[in-house]
């Protein structure tokens, strides 16, 4: 529906959507994300998404989707600033630990724990 009224109204003429879900931090469904797609796929795309830890939990992980996005996702060649929408029913973490981060992610992170407001920061930054 999103997308319709989107193209219905004319406010952007070719959008691509990317949903991500976060998980509780109980379990270890801690961040899923989609591709991006347009039109009828957009639904195909958002139906790849589950209900991790049957929703019960908090803090949850919103944090998760900040580090990806400020080391996993490139905005270059768009001809607007992309939109993030993030819709929560919880507290998230103040801090990322680093063991965490190379569990969720595979990757080594050599500094110490990542805050989480900060690297929402550097995602707002991002060009």
């Amino acid at each position: 529906m999103l997308y319709g009224q989107i193209m219905e109204q004319g406010i952007l003429d070719d959008p691509s959507f990317s949903f991500m879900a976060v998980g509780d931090g109980k379990y270890d469904e801690q961040l899923q994300v989609t591709n991006f797609a347009q039109g009828m796929e957009v639904d195909s795309e958002l139906k790849k998404l589950y209900l991790a830890g049957n929703g019960q939990g908090s803090p949850e992980n919103y944090e998760y989707s900040a580090y990806f996005l400020h080391k996993h996702s490139d905005f270059k060649g768009s001809k607007t600033k992309p939109f993030f929408f993030l819709i929560g029913d919880a507290k998230y973490f103040p801090q990322i630990p680093k063991e965490r981060l190379a569990q969720v992610f595979g990757e080594a992170v050599k500094k110490k724990d990542m805050d989480s407001k900060r690297m929402w920061t550097k995602v707002l930054e991002k060009n």
